[in-house]
C-alpha cells in the first residue's frame, strides 16, 4: 500500500453531517439542542460511488432515508458509534422515505444536501403506530435504490409525538486532498 491509503481514509475525503432538529408545529420553536454531528460514510459508499461514474442504472441514486433502532453495543441513550462496515440491514427500521427530489440541494460547489421533515401527526396516524403516544429512534442512513448505504449514524435516542415535527438535513461534503492535510 502506498502512503495516502495507509493515513486516509474515504472519510477524509467525503465528509457527512446529519442536523436533525425537533420543533413545535403551531410555533416553529425548536425544543431542544439539536443533533448536529458528523457522520459516518460507510465501505458501501465506495462502491456507491465508483460504480455511480460508470453506470447508467439508478441504482447507484442516493434515494432514500430511513430511521430506527441501532444501538451497536450502547444503549438507547448512548449508543456505540457507527463503524465502516454498518449497512443498512444493521438497522431495526421504523420508519422509512424515499427522498423528494425537490429537497435534494447544492449548497455549494462541493457539496450536496438532502432534507426531510417527519410530521408527527402523519407518523402516529399510521396503522403500526396507531395505538402509540410517541415514537422514537436512535440511529439513521441514507441508501441508494439497490439498498447500498452510502451514510450511517447513531445517535441519543430522538422522540416525536403529538404536536411536534423533526427535519432532517443530511449534508455530504466533497473534501480536497489540500482539505485533509
Amino acid at each position: 500500500m502506498n502512503k495516502i491509503n495507509d493515513t486516509f481514509s474515504l472519510n477524509d475525503f467525503v465528509k457527512g453531517y446529519l442536523t436533525i432538529k425537533r420543533y413545535w408545529n403551531q410555533t416553529g420553536n425548536i425544543i431542544d439542542i439539536p443533533v448536529n454531528d458528523n457522520n459516518l460514510i460507510v465501505n458501501e459508499a465506495r462502491e456507491i460511488l465508483a460504480s455511480g461514474l460508470i453506470s447508467t442504472s439508478d441504482d447507484y441514486i442516493i434515494s432514500d432515508i430511513s430511521f430506527g433502532v441501532d444501538t451497536g453495543s450502547g444503549s438507547m441513550d448512548d449508543p456505540e458509534p457507527a463503524n465502516p462496515n454498518n449497512t443498512y440491514s444493521d438497522q431495526d427500521v421504523i420508519l422509512d422515505y424515499e427522498l423528494n427530489p425537490s429537497f435534494i440541494g447544492k449548497p455549494n460547489n462541493r457539496s450536496i444536501s438532502f432534507a426531510h421533515t417527519l410530521i408527527a401527526d402523519k407518523i402516529l396516524e399510521m396503522e403500526e403506530f396507531e395505538d402509540e403516544d410517541f415514537v422514537s429512534f436512535c440511529s439513521a442512513c441514507l441508501r441508494t435504490n439497490d439498498d447500498l448505504t452510502f451514510a450511517y449514524k447513531r445517535f441519543p435516542e430522538v422522540f416525536i409525538s403529538q404536536g411536534i415535527n423533526i427535519v432532517v438535513i443530511w449534508e455530504i461534503e466533497f473534501r480536497s486532498f489540500k482539505d485533509v492535510t
